[in-house]
């Protein structure tokens, strides 16, 4: 069962990793050693599994039951254990869209001065509007200059006007959230993880590393 995880913010992996195929095939097939699934096989709830190779790797419900069934039969501890950890994990999940939303417009600010001292630190640029005025990311409803400039953080701040008119990420707007969700996370409101972002340019590939290393050594 190594590799098998569960939790996360992400759903249990339970009858998709190669190590547990031995335990989704029928008795036949762990006497010989070949754990794929073929077409025509049936589960223990006597509905036909799907041919794994066939779905790129889609499971069907009647399969992952067999697996469970399966691995509640050869190891009753492991399979409560895994169990329990699904339960925590779905309940740690944030299901609801206003609610991430919610935390997305009180951590904005807190992330956004995170990233001005990351840029600070490490030499980062920001865009600028080129005509001055205050313009807003995607989720602020600004309107984007169409010629802006890159400025070092470090001389932005220095200048109230200048700063007034930098260039900000903002949140994911609702209906691309909404979209992105429903095309790529069939969904799952918790996969979603960029609603709160922003952007720093650096001049060379020195102060990138720099800052990313900086980044993985935070452990906020």
């Amino acid at each position: 069962l190594q590799g098998l995880q569960v939790g996360d913010n992400r759903t249990s992996s339970l009858g998709r990793d190669s190590s547990v195929s031995n335990l989704c095939a029928p008795s036949s097939d762990l006497e010989t050693g070949e754990g794929a699934v073929t077409p025509g096989r049936t589960g223990a709830d006597g509905q036909a599994m799907e041919d794994r190779s066939a779905s790129g790797g889609a499971w069907s419900a009647s399969t992952d039951q067999h697996c469970r069934y399966m691995l509640a039969k050869k190891s009753p501890l492991l399979s409560k254990t895994l169990v329990q950890q699904e339960r925590e994990a779905q309940e740690a999940c944030i299901l609801s869209l206003d609610q991430l939303y919610a935390q997305a417009v009180v951590l904005d600010p807190i992330f956004r001065k995170t990233t001005q001292q990351l840029a600070f630190k490490y030499n980062g640029h920001f865009f600028v509007s080129a005509g001055g005025s205050a313009t807003g990311g995607e989720g602020t409803g600004g309107v984007v200059s169409s010629s802006p400039c890159l400025m070092a953080w470090r001389q932005i701040q220095q200048d109230p006007e200048v700063l007034a008119s930098v260039q900000w990420g903002g949140v994911k707007k609702l209906d691309r959230a909404v979209r992105k969700m429903a095309m790529f996370y069939s969904g799952r409101v918790s996969h979603l993880r960029d609603l709160v972002r922003q952007r720093i340019v650096f001049d060379t590939l020195e102060d990138v590393r720099a800052c990313v290393e900086g980044i993985y050594e935070d452990r906020e």
